[in-house]
């Protein structure tokens, strides 16, 4: 998988601890999430993909999540992917990769959503409906 072609640094916290970006190598698709606790429209956005993550795993598509963070402070970042789904994955608070990935996804608002494949291939998206493709 290439993500570290994305600007995905080569690991992601799982609740609290990290993990090699390895661990996502079986993923047919990884999504990323671009939000923060702050954000109305993020917090409305997070039940949604959660609900359409749960639906894909459940009919048995490999896709693992990986929260991006915008939070201004790491006890916010805590609160907020201690309310996401057990089974994502997230960057740090405050690791340089952050900047990076936004910045190779083009991220100009809060909530976005984006999708690597396995092949490398990368799609942005906003706050849309959730459908696999």
């Amino acid at each position: 998988m290439l993500v570290t072609s994305w600007g995905m640094p080569s690991w992601v916290m799982t609740g609290k601890s990290t993990l090699s970006m390895r661990r996502l190598g079986d993923a047919d698709k990884i999504g990323v999430l671009f939000s923060a606790s702050w954000c109305p429209p993020c917090r409305a956005f997070g039940p949604v993909l959660d609900k359409a993550y749960e639906g894909m795993k459940a009919a048995g598509r490999k896709i693992k999540i990986v929260f991006v963070t915008s939070d201004r402070d790491v006890s916010a970042f805590n609160e907020n992917f201690a309310h996401k789904n057990a089974d994502w994955f997230a960057l740090p608070f405050g690791c340089d990769a952050i900047a990076t990935v936004k910045s190779t996804f083009g991220v100009r608002g809060i909530p976005t959503f984006a999708v690597i494949t396995k092949t490398g291939k990368g799609y942005k998206g906003g706050r849309g409906p959730i459908t696999e493709t």
